[in-house]
C-alpha cells in the first residue's frame, strides 16, 4: 500500500508512475523468485500467495492511479491479480458488492440468472483497500475504441459462431443481455453515480459489469445525470432497438425490476442497518440524513404501483436513458481527462 501511494504521489504520467512502480517492488524483495511463506490475500483468504511479479504490475489512468498487481500462487505456477487502490474509502464499494450479491441471490430465487459478476472487494482502512480483478475485462470505452465503435463487432471477434444470428455465439449474446438489464435495474435502485463507459466493463464471455461505486444513493458529481447508464452502442450490441433481443432485455429488466420490488422491504432494512457504519453516501450524503437517503432509495421501488404499471415505468426510464444528450457530453470531456494523464 505504501509503495503504490509513494508512486502514485510521484511526479509524472502514468507511464513513469509505473516504471517507478516496478522499480520499488523489485527492490523492495516482493519479487516472486524469493522464497517464502504463502500467506492468504485478504480479499480472497482461500488464495495463498507467496510473491509479486514486480515486472508485470500496471497503473491504471485514473485520478488515484490504483495499480495491477500479479500475485503468485502455489510454488509459481498459477497467478492471482488484484487492484490495490489507496486515496479512496472502499468501504462504500464493499457495501454495494454486497447488496448486488443479495439482489443477485433475490432475483435467482425468482428464476432470474442475470449473469451478474459480484467481484469481491475488501477495505484495509478508511483510505485504501484490495479488489479483485476480472481477468479478460475491458471497459467499454476501449471495445469501443479499437472495434469502429461496435459492440457487436467485438462480439463477432471475441466470440464468432458462423451460422448463429450476428454470427455470434448464442450463449455469449444471451450473457450480454441479461447482465446488462441486470445491472441497470441494480444500479436504478441503488442510486449508482459517476456512471461513464471507463467503469462499465465487459468481456468476451458476454458478461456486463460496472465497477466503481464512489458515488452511490442518488449523488453524482457530473449535472444532469441519467437514472442508470444505458447507451445507444450497448443496444446495438444487442442487434439494435428494433431487434427481438432488445425485446427480450427490455423484459428482462422490468421482471428484474418487479421481482427485486417485492424484496424491498429486506434491501431496505439491511441499509438501515449500515446507517451508522460511517459510509459515506449513506452516512454523509449532503443531499439528506440516513433516513432520507434510504427513503429515496425506497421511492426508486414505486411500491405504490401495481406489476404492470412499475413495468410501463422501467420502460419510460429505459427510453429516457437512451434518448439523454447530457451524459453524451460529459463522455467527451471524460475522455479528454483521461488522455492528459
Amino acid at each position: 500500500m505504501d509503495i503504490q501511494l509513494r508512486c502514485r504521489d510521484s511526479r509524472g504520467k502514468k507511464d513513469q508512475k509505473e516504471a517507478l512502480l516496478q522499480t520499488l517492488l523489485s527492490k523492495e524483495g516482493y519479487d516472486k523468485k524469493v522464497n517464502r511463506e504463502p500467506v492468504p490475500l485478504p480479499s480472497a483468504p482461500d488464495v495463498l500467495v507467496y510473491g509479486v511479479a514486480h515486472d508485470t504490475v500496471k497503473m491504471f489512468k485514473s485520478a488515484l492511479y490504483p495499480a495491477l498487481v500479479e500475485f503468485r500462487q502455489a510454488e509459481y505456477s498459477t497467478s492471482y491479480q488484484v487492484i490495490v487502490k489507496t486515496g479512496d474509502d472502499l468501504r462504500q464499494d464493499q457495501l454495494i458488492i454486497m447488496m448486488i450479491q443479495l439482489m443477485d441471490g433475490l432475483l435467482k430465487r425468482a428464476a432470474l440468472d442475470l449473469c451478474l459478476m459480484p467481484y469481491s472487494v475488501i477495505a484495509i482502512s478508511r483510505s485504501s483497500g484490495l479488489l479483485e480483478f476480472v481477468d479478460g475485462s475491458l471497459p467499454i470505452s476501449q471495445v469501443l475504441s479499437t472495434h469502429s465503435g461496435s459492440v457487436l463487432q467485438f462480439f463477432q471477434s471475441a466470440s464468432p459462431q458462423s451460422n448463429a444470428k450476428y454470427d455470434i455465439k448464442p450463449e455469449v449474446l444471451s450473457t450480454y443481455i441479461r447482465s446488462c438489464a441486470g445491472y441497470c435495474v441494480i444500479t436504478f435502485l441503488l442510486g449508482i453515480g459517476d456512471r461513464h463507459l471507463d467503469n462499465i466493463l465487459l468481456r468476451q464471455t458476454g458478461h456486463l459489469f460496472h465497477i466503481d461505486f464512489g458515488f452511490a444513493f442518488g449523488r453524482d458529481p457530473k449535472p444532469l445525470p441519467p437514472v442508470f447508464r444505458l447507451t445507444r452502442e450497448m443496444v446495438d450490441g444487442m442487434g439494435g432497438i428494433d431487434s427481438s433481443e432488445y425485446r427480450q432485455f427490455c423484459s428482462l429488466a422490468c421482471q428484474a425490476y418487479n421481482a427485486l420490488r417485492k424484496s424491498a422491504g429486506l434491501v431496505l432494512n439491511l441499509l438501515s442497518l449500515m446507517s451508522d457504519a460511517g459510509i459515506e453516501d449513506l452516512s454523509n450524503n449532503p443531499m439528506a440524513d440516513a433516513d432520507g437517503v434510504i427513503a429515496k432509495v425506497e421511492e426508486r421501488f414505486m411500491l405504490h404501483l401495481s406489476d404492470d404499471e412499475a413495468e410501463s415505468y422501467f420502460l419510460g426510464l429505459i427510453n429516457d436513458c437512451l434518448t439523454a444528450i447530457a451524459p453524451r457530453v460529459m463522455d467527451v470531456f471524460h475522455s479528454f481527462a483521461v488522455a492528459r494523464r
